[in-house]
Parts: structure tokens; sequence; C-alpha cells
């Protein structure tokens, strides 16, 4: 017989891999380990890992990773070592990975260099929806976006990492490098002047006060820059009155729209325009803005009162209550000076509500126009001659203004009177031969007056030499001429002058001085004082009374007078010396035969 052979029969064994990791959900960047757990593998099983089916890693029981994407497949294939396996080799359960981005690393930067003692600001750039999380010398942390650090030392120097979190993934740090000084170093703080339009403001005098004075006009470009101590305090406040013209702008157009807002028919459509609005700086508009912005118009003020012609605001300033948006700031204010652009003002043209300064708001214009009409004349010298303005195509007009013109060598003015219209004159220039003219209405219908109708009469004393004559002309020598409708367009406005000629007739006396007269007082508005002038045709007691609103005599002159013209000096005082409150008065002539009464306006 042969021999025999012992047989060892292993039982088959079936191996099995799972994959397994701490969290499927990681951050872009983050370092993750992944698992494989055997059974049935024998002592020495063979691991492949793999990538969305692609081999990776090493012949290993764990992998890790810090490169995986979002939506990687992670899975394992092991091959057994035992000799007998019903399958061989295995693969795992497949582990799909959730990978989130890491947001962008913040942009870090301060105010560095700043002074000893003076604030210290950390800046980080914005992330949607981050936190963030800062670090630096002596132990220093913050989650605030930008930490704002008091009375800096010089140990706070150094660099400054910050870290924005979104979605539990934490960024990469930037830093910063900061230095604080032992000394204080000086800082820059600029802006612009410009208007509501956004047009640039030159000329503009900005005043620096506080710990260091400084003063600066601004340029073409409305730039400004003050160099400061970090850290201190300054105040820095902008003025303009130095416009070659300081009318430029206004007119009876703004009259009209001021007019309109006083009455609440149509009121003035921004917080600018109704600073622009307050002339006087009395933090209200009312009459008495109206009646000094006519004096301007006229040329019987050269400037507001404090003597101003802009006015300036904080361009941050934000009006609680635009229809009422006194007070507000015109100065910039810091108690703890560091670098800052964008500090700007807002300027506005006092008296100039539509903006008609700035060369680049447009103007609309209507297709209509309106004349008027002086007649010619013949006079004696010595002749007082009448000269009535009348119109044409007067029809829904609002406001007009012009200047009207004659040789003073031939005619010498006496006084003007109302037609038609409440007119408003300027009267500081007669004696170069040149009055100035005003009209306007709040009436959102304008008005409409006939052909031909006189709206107010001008009477001039011949005094040139037979022969002579003098073309009597409404012009812009002053005060432009401009026309403005019921819907606020400007009309074109059309003159027909005439001719005073100077006759040669004799025997003929100074008629001027044949009846009495009481003139309008010169300058209207006033400051400090008036002079009221009046005449009578022979000699006798005259008495000139002055009266407020309510009909009270405040203060009183009387004295005999010859015939022929006179003139008082009225300083704006009562009977007891006492300087009166702004506001309007009444002058009144009287005499055995005769009394006028005519208005006047006292202002600061």
């Amino acid at each position: 017989s042969s021999n025999s052979i012992l047989m060892t029969v292993n039982p088959n064994a079936t191996p099995s891999v799972i994959v397994s990791t701490p969290s499927t959900t990681i951050c872009s960047g983050a370092s993750v380990t992944f698992t494989a757990t055997v059974t049935n593998a024998g002592a020495t099983p063979f691991y492949q890992w793999k990538i969305n089916g692609m081999n990776t890693g090493t012949n290993s029981s764990t992998y890790s990773s810090s490169t995986l994407v979002n939506n990687n497949q992670i899975s394992c294939t092991v091959t057994s070592s035992n000799a007998c396996n019903t399958i061989n080799p295995v693969s795992s359960n497949v582990v799909a990975m959730t990978v989130l981005p890491s947001p962008s690393a913040p942009v870090a930067s301060s105010n560095s260099p700043v002074s000893a003692g003076s604030v210290l600001d950390l800046y980080a750039s914005t992330i949607a929806t981050a936190t963030y999380y800062w670090t630096g010398p002596n132990g220093f942390n913050s989650s605030t976006q930008n930490p704002v650090i008091p009375n800096a030392t010089t140990n706070m120097s150094g660099k400054y990492y910050v870290s924005a979190t979104v979605n539990g993934c934490t960024s990469r740090a930037d830093s910063t490098v900061v230095t604080v000084t032992a000394t204080p170093l000086p800082v820059a703080i600029s802006g612009v002047t410009i208007s509501e339009a956004g047009t640039f403001i030159n000329g503009v005098k900005m005043k620096l006060t506080g710990a260091s004075l400084d003063s600066m006009y601004t340029a073409a470009d409305g730039q400004y820059q003050f160099d400061v101590l970090q850290g201190a305090s300054a105040v820095i406040t902008p003025s303009k009155n130095n416009d070659l013209i300081g009318y430029n702008g206004i007119s009876s157009f703004d009259i009209v729209m001021m007019q309109r807002h006083i009455g609440a028919i149509q009121l003035l459509p921004s917080p600018y325009k109704i600073i622009a609005a307050d002339v006087n700086g009395s933090g209200s508009v009312n009459s008495i803005d109206i009646s000094l912005t006519k004096a301007l118009i006229l040329q019987n003020i050269t400037t507001f009162p404090g003597n101003k012609l802009w006015a300036f605001a904080n361009s941050s300033f934000v009006f609680t209550d635009p229809i009422h948006p006194f007070p507000y700031e015109d100065s910039r204010s810091y108690s703890n000076a560091t670098a800052a652009s964008d500090q700007n003002f807002i300027g506005m043209k006092l008296g100039d509500v539509n903006n008609s300064w700035d060369p680049y708001i447009a103007k609309v214009q209507s297709p209509e126009a309106l004349t008027f009409v002086t007649e010619n004349k013949q006079a004696v010298c010595g002749e007082i001659v009448e000269i009535p303005v009348t119109v044409k195509d007067f029809n829904n007009i609002s406001g007009f203004q012009f200047t009207i013109s004659w040789d003073a060598a031939v005619l010498e003015f006496m006084e003007v009177n109302n037609g038609s219209l409440n007119m408003d004159y300027g009267t500081l220039q007669t004696e170069n031969g040149k009055l100035t003219v005003l009209w306007a209405t709040d009436d959102l219908n304008g008005l409409n007056i006939s052909d031909g109708q006189a709206i107010f009469i001008i009477k001039l004393r011949a005094k040139g030499s037979a022969g002579q004559s003098s073309v009597v002309s409404i012009n812009s020598d002053i005060t432009v001429m401009e026309a403005v409708n019921k819907d606020l367009e400007l009309v074109s406005i059309n003159a027909e002058n005439s001719l005073v000629k100077i006759t040669g007739a004799t025997g003929i006396e100074q008629l001027g001085h044949e009846a009495y007269h009481l003139l309008q007082n010169e300058p209207n508005p006033f400051a400090t004082s008036t002079k009221i002038t009046f005449i009578i045709p022979a000699k006798e007691d005259v008495k000139i009374s002055i009266y407020d609103i309510f009909g009270k005599e405040v203060a009183a002159f009387t004295g005999t007078y010859n015939n022929g013209a006179h003139s008082i000096l009225w300083d704006g005082s009562d009977f007891s010396g006492n300087r009166l409150s702004v506001g309007t008065y009444f002058y009144r002539m009287e005499t055995g035969n005769y009394s006028e009464v005519r208005k006047m306006v006292l202002f600061k």
C-alpha cells in the first residue's frame, strides 16, 4: 500500500472593509483622515485607496489629505492575505465629501503711524457674513471687524493679524504692521467745497482753529487740505465773501421763489435752497430776507448782514426735517484728529435759490417776450419831466428787473413813483444817472397788465443847456434785465427807449420846487443811517415823524424850512437815543397843507 497524505482543508473566508472619517464636511484646505476597518482579510492585507476611482495613497489602513475638493468620492480596495477567500479583493463603501470653500483673507490695515495717547484704528476689509478674529502684541485679541484702541502706547507697536470665518471655515490670516511713536505726528484732513448741484466752488476761505491755527483758499477744483497733529483738537470752518459781483445769480426769479415759499404756496425743494433764502442768518425765511435780497439786486447794499454772501453746510450733516433745516452744522469738529478725506462742505450762494450763479445749471427759456416802453419828452432847464414806463405783452408775469439809465449831466433824478405795480427801487446810483427796479409776486398765475399801462413813473429835472439831450434807456448796467413767468421760465425783455431834449424856452422857474414832495429814503433798507429828503414850495414848519408797524411814534424831526429841497439823517434810534430793532418803519411828512407817508426797512 502507498503512503498516506494528510490534508489540511482551510475554510473559505469572506473579507470585508468599511471606510470611515470623523466628518464628511470639511473646509477647503483642511486635513482629513480616513480609516479602513477590515475583517477576514488576513494578517497582512493590501490597501489601495481611491479618489473618484483613481488610485491614491499608500498601502496603509489610513489615508490623509488636505487637498480634497467638493464631492470627492473616497474608497478603499483591500486584498486579503488569507489563502482561501470567497471574494478577493474586496471594495469598501464610498465616502462622499462636502468641501466648503474657505473665505478670502481679509485685507488688514490701520491708521499707523499714530502718536502715543491717540487712537489706534485697525481695519479689516469686509467679507460677506464673516466673523473676525484679531491677534497682536501683548496678548491683544478682538472679535470686532475694525477694533478701536484708545490711548495707544509705544508697546502696542508690532504686527497685528486678522482672519475671517464664514460657515465655520476660517481664512488664512493677513497682517499689518503698526508703529506707535512717542511724539505726535501730522495727519491730513482734506475735502472739497461743492454746490448742491455738484459744481466745485473756488475762492472759499477755509479756516482751521483748535490746537493749531491756519487758513487757505480753495482752488478751481474746490480742494482743501490741512495738516494737523494727530490726536489734537481741530475745527474747520468755510466762508466766502469775495465774489467780484455780489449779486451774481440773484434776481427777481429768486424773489418769486422765496415769496412762494414764505406764503407756503410752493415750498423750496431742498434744505440747501431754504438755507440760501435765509440771507440774514436768522434761522428762518421771512419778509426781511425778501427786503435784503431786493436791496442787493437793486444795489442799495453790496452784501448781506455780517458781510456774508455764502453759507456752507457740513456735507455729512443729516437734516431731520428738510423743510425746517435750522440749525445745521456749518463746520467740522475733531476732538481727536486722525487722517480723514472726503470732509466736504456744500456751498450755497445766499439769495440764489435756483442755483443760477452756477453756469452749468440749465435755464428754461420761454418763447414769449415782454416789452417796456419809455416816452420821448421835451423840457426847458429846471423843468421836472415825468416819464412813464409802460408795458406790452405783460402776460402771466411773476417778476422782472432791470436798470434804467440817463445822462446825469443833462437830467437830475428827483423821485420815482409807483404806477400799476408796487415796485422796489435802488437809488444809490441816481446821481450817476442809474436807477434799478424790481417787481415780483407770489401769485402762481402771475399777473396780466394791459398794453400801454404805466407800471411806474420816473421824475427827472432838466439841468442841461438848450440843445442837449439824453437817452432814457432800459438796460443791464447794474441790475441785469430779466423777467420770469408763472411757470418759472425766463422771458426775453425788449426795450423801447426814449429821448429827452432840452429846449431853449426861457422864463420857466424850477417847477420842481413849486409842489410838495416826500422822497424815498436813501439807502433803503439801511443798517446804520438813512437820508430822508423832502421838497416844499414855500417857507413853513415841517414835521417828519417815524412810526413802528403798530403806529407808535418812535422818533420825530421838526423845523422851519425855506422853499426847496431839504434832508434829514436818521440813525435808527428812538427819542431816548436807543437803537431800534430791525423791521419795517413808516415816516410821515406833515405841513400845514400837506401830508404824505412812505415805508422803509431797518436791518442790522
